[in-house]
């Protein structure tokens, strides 16, 4: 098979306007070779330096500071340092939610038993 020309196997025909012969390099214009590049683009084109995978991991560093398990180690935000904490607390603070002051059976009737009679 020779450039440009098909051969007798392939069911495929050359397109009219397939340049055959095209040269591979072209002249590229003057206002491309001129032009410069922005600075966001340079710094986009830059490569980024990485840090290796383990660079900076210690895996004993956790046995060295045991957690102290008050508070956040790091000086993550609690529900403490929320804003509307305060707030919050004066609204519903003071209501209690674990142990009702009273227990009411709904399988037999009548039935009131204090909260203090279970514990």
């Amino acid at each position: 098979m020779t450039l440009g020309t098909v051969s007798e196997l392939s069911p495929k025909q050359v397109h009219a306007q397939h340049a055959l012969a095209r040269p591979v390099s072209w002249p590229v214009p003057d206002c491309v070779l001129k032009a410069v590049a922005s600075e966001r683009l340079q710094k986009l084109a830059r490569p980024k330096t990485r840090q290796a995978l383990f660079e900076g991991y210690d895996p004993y560093r956790e046995l060295r500071n045991p957690p102290t398990g008050i508070g956040t180690e790091s000086g993550e935000s609690t529900a403490g340092t929320w804003k509307w904490y305060n707030l919050m607390d004066e609204a519903i603070g003071g209501r209690p939610s674990i142990q009702p002051p009273i227990l009411i059976a709904s399988s037999e009737e009548e039935s009131i038993v204090p909260a203090d009679y279970l514990y």
